[in-house]
């Protein structure tokens, strides 16, 4: 690594199986300048300052940092973890007045902390946390997180970054379980970073660790993703498709039957045509229409393909000639099915031992 200009590693039987200390930077290794705001241009806004919410999984403990305003963006976070004396658990506190602070839940046996930072050039400070039971503490960060101040705790500690991770000089990782830096450029566009909004990313990151930092934890992991081919640069107006009719949605989307809402099947009897009600909502709003066909699945005894007659409300009513049988409150799949149009010529060859 020609960026350091001294590496020393040693190996600690007492406690530790790794110790890392980065000594003073090569003349060459100058940090890059930060990245302009990718709003700049924007009129400034009004952010209002709102706690970060709170969720526990089990043993897992997970404090999601919210936009602060209606279009998402958010300022940049400067978070303080650290322990409530007042509870005994932990709290997040801002040091710039970004954010509310919020009591924090200690992690279960074998748990965990997650830390979901949202855009922005985000930093965090941890108070000394070698007096709790040992747990995992995990930063989540779409773009850039500095560690401010020495990191001290018994389980293992990770940062997962969109862009940038930064270790500011003279600080200590002590840690009794593992340390893991990972950049990867898409990580913004994972459900993992659980960002509301995304934005377009160029391919690249980094690790800045500062000078006289000390790395020391069981195993060691320093990574770096930088690969830009699954990018796509595109936008959904959520606001637009809530004034699309149910024949323009219809032609964007493929009409289903959503999960947790069940299906009942009605034998009219006779000449009267048999009927598909659903449990909730109104089949229109996702588009089911007139003419369409319908593929049913998961059912006794009601699979198959349907031709819809009538759409009104929660009941569907089906063409003369398809019958159902009585079935009451099914989680079925049903969803609406594209017939070919034109008149295509299609061959069926049965090719023996070979594929069909």
């Amino acid at each position: 690594m020609p960026w350091i200009q001294h590496l020393a590693a040693r190996l600690d039987q007492a406690r530790h199986a790794c110790r890392v200390r980065f000594a003073r930077r090569a003349a060459a290794a100058q940090r890059k300048p930060r990245r302009a705001p990718l709003l700049e241009e924007m009129e400034p806004r009004l952010l209002l300052s709102v706690a970060p919410t709170v969720t526990t999984l089990g043993p897992d403990v997970f404090v999601d940092f919210a936009p602060s305003d209606a279009v998402g963006e958010t300022p940049n976070n400067a978070v303080l973890l650290s322990i409530d004396a007042g509870s005994g658990g932990l709290v997040v506190t801002s040091t710039n007045a970004s954010f509310n602070p919020a009591l924090v839940p200690l992690p279960g046996p074998a748990g965990s902390l997650t830390l979901k930072l949202a855009f922005g050039n985000d930093s965090l400070a941890v108070a000394d946390l070698t007096s709790l039971s040992a747990f995992n503490l995990i930063v989540s960060d779409p773009n850039d997180v500095t560690i401010t101040s020495n990191v001290k705790l018994n389980g293992s500690f990770t940062i997962n970054a969109g862009e940038d991770i930064i270790v500011n000089d003279n600080l200590a990782i002590d840690v009794g379980g593992n340390i893991a830096f990972n950049v990867v450029a898409g990580y913004a566009l994972t459900w993992a970073a659980i960002t509301p909004v995304f934005q377009a990313l160029d391919a690249r990151g980094s690790i800045d660790i500062g000078d006289n930092v000390l790395l020391d934890g069981v195993n060691i992991t320093l990574s770096v993703e930088t690969d830009n081919t699954k990018q796509a640069e595109f936008e959904i107006d959520e606001i637009a498709l809530q004034g699309f009719s149910p024949a323009q949605l219809s032609a964007i989307f493929i009409p289903a039957l959503p999960e947790g809402v069940t299906a009942s099947f009605v034998d009219n009897g006779g000449a009267n045509l048999d009927t598909i009600t659903r449990s909730s909502g109104l089949w229109p709003d996702p588009g089911f229409l007139i003419g369409q066909y319908i593929e049913v699945a998961a059912t006794t005894s009601n699979n198959g393909y349907f031709n819809i007659a009538i759409v009104s409300g929660a009941t569907l009513t089906l063409v003369a000639g398809n019958a159902l049988v009585n079935e009451a409150n099914v989680e079925a799949q049903l969803e609406v099915v594209r017939l070919m149009t034109g008149n295509p010529s299609v061959t069926f060859a049965d090719n023996g031992a070979a594929a069909d």
